[in-house]
């Protein structure tokens, strides 16, 4: 068991693990998130301590004592940079979200001979998967979809298609039948 304290003041936060305290220095906040919107196009604020939270237990996986040594290994380091990005990126998704946007969009190309749909910052496939449903359900036939993500992992997530209970709640009965 753990606990975060963030003392607003000195710019550390401390994460007491039993007996033992790891202290990451935060200064530097906004150079590194600078860097990380510049090259993965995530916008941070430094206004939000949960996703700070992430960084430092990121910082703390990697014996890293500070967000200006992360900047620089991650500078170095693709693969820690990939972990950086997949910590702070928000996967919030599930089946037919903005359900209203998607049929709007798809009236538009009904009838279309073919239709190529990206779904950008798809997560783990369910946005995909609803324009797929909905596709077949006003007879759009000949269609193909692309979901991308910048996270390798919920990508990974999203070929499973394996999705839990908050995922398939507005999903009509039928189709889970």
């Amino acid at each position: 068991m753990f606990n975060f304290f963030f003392n607003r003041n000195s710019k550390t936060v401390t994460k007491q693990l039993k007996e033992k305290s790891i202290v990451v220095d935060t200064q530097g906040i906004e150079t590194l998130y600078a860097y990380i919107e510049q090259n993965s196009g995530i916008s941070l604020k430094k206004s939000k301590i949960l996703v700070q939270n992430y960084i430092v237990s990121l910082c703390e996986q990697n014996r890293i004592s500070s967000f200006k040594e992360l900047l620089v290994k991650i500078k170095k380091d693709e693969a820690l940079f990939k972990a950086l990005v997949d910590s702070v990126a928000i996967h919030e998704t599930y089946f037919f979200r903005e359900k209203e946007q998607l049929e709007k969009a798809l009236k538009n190309y009904k009838g279309k001979e073919s239709l190529s749909i990206l779904s950008a910052a798809c997560s783990s496939g369910e946005e995909a998967y609803s324009i797929a449903i909905l596709a077949l359900e006003m007879g759009i036939k000949n269609f193909k979809i692309i979901g991308i993500d910048i996270s390798a992992n919920i990508i990974r997530k999203a070929k499973e298609s394996s999705y839990g209970k908050r995922s398939i709640n507005f999903l009509p009965k039928v189709l889970l039948e």
